[in-house]
């Protein structure tokens, strides 16, 4: 059924930073058929990192979603 999705993300509890020197800087990244979207990057967040985000997605009749946190200075 076509809509909109609205994910909130809130914090994470990582287990390690990813980041040699410095804090991480996560974002979320959501995948939904063939769109995809990205939340802000949560700056110096290192292993609880928190956000004030909202990501609206478009959905048509998709049926899976992938949600991802990644570090913005991680290619």
């Amino acid at each position: 059924m076509p809509g909109t999705l609205t994910f909130k993300p809130l914090q994470a509890n990582l287990k390690h930073d990813q980041d040699f020197i410095g804090k991480m800087n996560p974002y979320c990244k959501v995948k939904i058929g063939g769109q995809k979207f990205r939340g802000s990057v949560c700056k110096r967040g290192g292993k609880h990192p928190s956000w004030d985000d909202t990501i609206v997605v478009r959905r048509d009749n998709e049926s899976t979603c992938e949600i991802k946190l990644r570090d913005k200075n991680i290619l």
